[in-house]
């Protein structure tokens, strides 16, 4: 539990920065989402989405398609997983071909 709390607070140290343009690192992303704090890792790495890494879109994309850290949302999802495909990010191919045929993953 102190763990959960302790990165929660990296990434609420982080925010200030971010909000002046830089990412939370990934590790700190990466750590909230292994303690289970998916809301805060769905944030986080939605900003490097955004900035154009493929990893960051094909995991968010995960994260969407799979309701972790927010709401389901097909087609958000859908994108996301297309983003990181067209930068030649290689696993999302059986991902987006799961969201495609059943809607879900």
């Amino acid at each position: 539990m102190s763990c959960a709390l302790a990165l929660t607070a990296a990434m609420a140290a982080h925010a200030q920065q971010t909000a002046e343009g830089e990412l939370v690192p990934l590790g700190v992303v990466s750590a909230a989402y292994q303690a289970g704090d998916h809301t805060a890792a769905r944030e986080g790495i939605r900003a490097h989405a955004e900035a154009g890494n493929a990893l960051a879109q094909f995991r968010l994309g995960y994260m969407i398609a799979n309701g972790e850290g927010g709401p389901f949302d097909r087609a958000e999802a859908t994108q996301w997983l297309e983003a990181a495909l067209q930068q030649g990010h290689a696993e999302g191919h059986t991902l987006l071909a799961r969201v495609y045929m059943s809607g879900n993953p």
